[in-house]
């Protein structure tokens, strides 16, 4: 799944291979690190933090990463986080936070606790890890 109409202009996706799942957002298209390339995060601050102001709070927190394992269908938990406070926590629980089929674009699947849309890139019919796709409700 591709990250699409981000108001912020940011980037992410979702992928998902067997019982296993990543799902990546990026930072906000106005952040300042958002098209460095670095050889890691640390590398980055240590080399532009100061000379750019940034705060160092804000550029460790403005992006999400995550791997973790489908329990069941419509059941993600997340096993390592960039954010620990998230890891053990569920992406996915098949009750409040689902993903919908968005009403006019079969497409495209909403997600219920944010209205993030994503884009089906690739999806096979019998794939199940996502659970129940319902339409969204708009």
């Amino acid at each position: 799944l591709e990250l699409v109409d981000d108001t912020c202009g940011r980037h992410g996706f979702w992928v998902v291979v067997g019982s296993w799942f990543g799902r990546v957002i990026g930072r906000p298209s106005n952040d300042k690190l958002a098209n460095v390339a670095c050889r890691s995060l640390p590398h980055a601050l240590r080399t532009y933090a100061e000379d750019w102001g940034l705060d160092l709070d804000v550029a460790v927190s403005d992006y999400e990463a995550a791997l973790g394992r489908v329990e069941a269908p419509g059941l993600l938990r997340i096993v390592h986080d960039f954010d620990p406070s998230r890891e053990g926590s569920l992406v996915l629980d098949d009750s409040a936070r689902q993903l919908r089929r968005d009403c006019d674009d079969d497409r495209i699947l909403v997600e219920t606790w944010s209205s993030r849309r994503w884009r089906i890139r690739e999806l096979h019919g019998s794939f199940a890890a996502l659970g129940s796709l319902k339409r969204a409700i708009v």
